[in-house]
């Protein structure tokens, strides 16, 4: 006589699905010739096996992890339930008894009453004491291991329940500073096209890709609609359509979701042009030599920024763009600005250098460009995106 096992596996997503491992006995063996039967057993032959039921509630997925030696694993799942109650029924012979072992197999523990109507082996299990969630270090997962017993004290079917205890939302996280959205321009993204990285992050043990993420993206004054965020993962990156090279804030919040609908939001803002220049310019360049140009910068999204001068054109004769004297051209004049916050406003006169001023002294016409952005950015000549610019012509 020999024994056959067939497994039914739970589909992800399913809810409270049952799942059942059956052994059955096939009878061989007709004048010394073997003969096999499928699909049947002979009259008075029963069926042996061990039923699980999720409690209700849970979400069931396929195997998750390795089963403990001699069982298999035929249920995993999650659930917000501390001490959830599993239902175990079986098939077999009237004097077949089960055996419970929780989280240790070689400790044995009498299993639960039956639930009502049930018609063959029945028994339950619910943990003596609330189980720690899955976000505890030493208590991520939990497992249940339950034997058939015949009457001659010989396991029939042995098998086991991974159970998943989650009583925490996902954690979901931006990369930010201080609230401001950090651009992954290394990544490939740019100044008028960002990239944004963020995280939703899960302690689960049972299950994966179990969480989604929906983002909201537009101006900081609206409140734009979740949608997916392009991902099919819960944790990636985010980038919006080509933005216009102006001084406007923008908001990105990220929403994580697991499969029981619990969510958490994170937020961050965003400004392509952080610094809102105004200059008011001198009559002339004598004005400029005494006096500067006077002006204003309105920042938010950084705390710091500098304000310079350039010359893009001496006595009718163009050198460059004004933006291309941001980049190429030496600086004539500069101040730097900052605030206790990201958000600030600076009003200052900026000055010429002493080496400028005596340069222009004898000029008839002077072209230039006043930029404000990163003190990096303008000392290093990287005339991008994110710099805002005013140009202006003098003469005597």
């Amino acid at each position: 006589m020999s024994r056959s096992r067939t497994s039914q596996r739970p589909d992800a997503g399913t809810r409270g699905r049952v799942v059942a491992v059956t052994r059955g006995r096939v009878v061989a063996g007709i004048a010394g010739a073997l003969v096999a039967v499928s699909c049947a057993l002979p009259a008075g032959a029963s069926a042996v096996g061990i039923t699980f039921i999720a409690p209700s509630g849970a979400r069931t997925y396929a195997d998750q992890s390795l089963s403990p030696a001699g069982y298999t694993e035929t249920l995993a799942f999650r659930t917000t339930d501390t001490r959830p109650v599993i239902t175990i029924q079986a098939t077999g012979a009237d004097s077949d008894q089960l055996q419970c072992h929780f989280d240790n197999v070689f400790v044995t523990q009498t299993c639960g009453g039956p639930g009502p109507g049930c018609a063959s082996i029945c028994g339950s299990f619910q943990p003596a004491t609330p189980l720690g969630p899955d976000s505890e270090e030493f208590s991520r997962s939990h497992f249940l291991a339950v034997d058939l017993v015949d009457a001659d004290g010989n396991s029939v079917d042995s098998e086991w329940v991974n159970i998943d205890i989650d009583t925490t939302p996902p954690v979901t996280q931006l990369d930010t500073a201080g609230g401001v959205l950090s651009n992954d321009d290394t990544g490939g993204g740019s100044v008028l096209r960002p990239k944004f990285g963020f995280q939703v992050t899960d302690s689960n043990s049972v299950g994966s890709n179990i969480d989604t993420a929906a983002c909201a993206w537009g101006p900081a004054t609206t409140s734009p609609a979740f949608a997916p965020c392009g991902g099919a993962d819960a944790s990636g990156s985010f980038t919006p359509t080509r933005l216009p090279a102006r001084h406007r804030v923008y908001r990105l919040q990220v929403r994580g979701t697991d499969d029981f609908g619990r969510s958490t939001t994170a937020s961050g803002v965003y400004d392509p042009v952080p610094c809102a220049l105004s200059i008011s310019p001198p009559a002339g360049i004598g004005r400029l030599l005494s006096s500067g140009i006077r002006t204003r910068v309105s920042c938010d999204t950084t705390g710091r920024v500098a304000v310079a001068v350039f010359a893009f054109m001496v006595n009718g004769r163009r050198s460059t763009s004004p933006r291309g004297a941001a980049a190429d051209n030496p600086i004539l004049g500069e101040y730097r600005a900052s605030g206790r916050t990201s958000t600030f406003t600076a009003s200052r006169h900026l000055h010429l250098s002493g080496a400028a001023r005596q340069a222009l002294r004898g000029a008839h016409s002077v072209g230039l460009v006043v930029a404000a952005g990163a003190p990096d950015t303008i000392e290093s000549g990287l005339a991008d995106d994110s710099v805002s610019y005013q140009s202006f012509v003098l003469r005597h």
